[in-house]
Formats: C-alpha cells, sequence, structure tokens
C-alpha cells in the first residue's frame, strides 16, 4: 500500500512540475498605454511647443496648413516593470485602432486615414512625459532597430497585431528604469497622409493602444 501511495504521490509531482512549467512558458500579458507614467502623446512640427497630452487622439500625420507642412508623431509607452531583464519574448503585437469620433477626421471630411504611406515604430532611447513632450523635447530613437507596416486599404481599418517582437526584446534587456517606449512616424513624412489613431485617453478602453507580449 505505502509503494502506490508513494508512486501516487511521485506522479502528481512531476504533473504538477510539467503543469507550472507550460504556464510559465506560455505567459501572455496585455498591457494598456494608459496604464504607463509615461502614456502617450502626439506632437506636432507647426507648434514646436505645444503639448497635446489629452487628446483622444494620436493622429500620424503629414499635411499642409496654410501652406506649411506640418508633421505629428507619436510616442507610445507600456508598464513593462513585471517582465525580468532578458527574459526571452516569443512574440510581442502592438494593437492600433481607428478613432470612430476623431474631430482631426471630421475636420478632413470624415474619410479616415487617407493616402498611401506606410509607417514605422522605432525604439526610444531617452526619458519623455505624455504631460510634458512636445516636438521641441521629443525623445531620441535607436536608428538602427526599427518595424515598418504598409498602409491598409480599408481608411478606417485597425492596425492589429503588428509584430514589433524584435523591438520588445531589445526593451527586454535593457533595466526596467531605461525602457522608454515606442515612437511612431510615417515612412515618409510628407503630405498627404495621415493615419487616425485612438489615444489612451479614448472613452472606450477597448480603443486604447496596447501591447501583447507572450514570454
Amino acid at each position: 500500500m505505502r509503494k502506490i501511495t508513494l508512486v501516487a504521490l511521485l506522479l502528481v509531482g512531476i504533473f504538477l512540475i510539467s503543469s507550472s512549467t507550460y504556464k510559465a512558458s506560455s505567459d501572455m500579458i496585455t498591457l494598456y498605454s494608459y496604464q504607463s507614467e509615461r502614456g502617450d502623446a502626439v506632437f506636432s512640427r507647426i507648434v514646436p511647443n505645444n503639448n497635446y497630452e489629452s487628446l483622444e487622439d494620436i493622429h500620424l500625420y503629414a499635411w499642409t496648413q496654410q501652406d506649411i507642412l506640418n508633421v505629428n508623431r507619436v510616442a507610445l509607452d507600456f508598464n513593462t516593470s513585471e517582465i525580468a531583464q532578458d527574459v526571452v519574448v516569443k512574440r510581442a503585437y502592438l494593437n492600433l485602432y481607428f478613432n470612430p469620433t476623431s474631430k482631426y477626421d471630421k475636420i478632413l471630411g470624415g474619410k479616415g486615414s487617407v493616402g498611401n504611406v506606410g509607417f514605422k515604430i522605432e525604439v526610444i532611447d531617452t526619458e519623455w512625459n505624455e504631460k510634458t513632450v512636445t516636438w521641441s523635447t521629443q525623445p531620441d530613437v535607436d536608428p538602427t532597430l526599427k518595424a515598418i507596416f504598409k498602409k491598409k486599404k480599408d481608411s478606417k481599418a485597425n492596425y492589429l497585431k503588428l509584430d514589433i517582437t524584435k523591438l520588445i526584446q531589445n526593451m527586454i534587456n535593457k533595466p526596467v528604469d531605461q525602457r522608454y517606449g515606442l515612437m511612431l512616424k510615417l515612412i515618409n513624412e510628407e503630405p498627404y497622409n495621415v493615419y487616425f489613431f485612438s489615444s489612451g485617453n479614448h472613452p472606450d478602453v477597448k480603443l486604447r493602444p496596447s501591447l501583447q507580449i507572450k514570454y
């Protein structure tokens, strides 16, 4: 009877060890930019000292205003502090949602994200915060690492499961206090191109920027 009990305990132990190992290898977390202290922000070249922390839009943009070229860029951050340094990132996806209530889209006729220029995502290298960042104070990026995405035909499409695994692995390899987030830029900052994405201030939480990480 003791032999049977001992064997049963050993089998249970093996099962628990293998189960916990399986779970650890399949961790998936979803993070939102509004949960980060840095948050998300858009900043504009034509008004280089303006801050737009409270906008519901993070509109990536190149357009003329009174015959002057204006360019918007977007900074995003996600709180990855619960992920230990040098953890192997299996997959990382960024989710950006079209803003159906964008006041800027209405100003431009409600046509949605027009133009045919794609955008790129880069890793930010220096400190910033949505409450203070402007075009003049925008953070630096790592020019050696980027992910590029094409424009979709649907002008009101969401941009979901954007694979940025290499970028996030680069971030996770750094200490937590040196993970500054991501920068979005048009590949060519020329008119007339715009993406109307929802920001972390959008009233519909489901439309706010999110990052899914599997490790």
